[in-house]
């Protein structure tokens, strides 16, 4: 019974806790991955 309600106790508890902070904290996430593919893709093509 208590499985199921986890991940939408955690959504909730994300939502909450971290708002408007989580907006940078993903753009610099996904920017860095974005570098990492980058670098990754232009080894492989040379």
């Amino acid at each position: 019974m208590l499985i199921p309600q986890i991940p939408s106790l955690l959504l909730l508890w994300e939502k909450k806790s971290l708002g408007r902070v989580s907006v940078p904290v993903w753009l610099i996430i996904l920017s860095d991955q974005l570098l990492i593919i980058a670098l990754v893709s232009y080894c492989l093509t040379n």
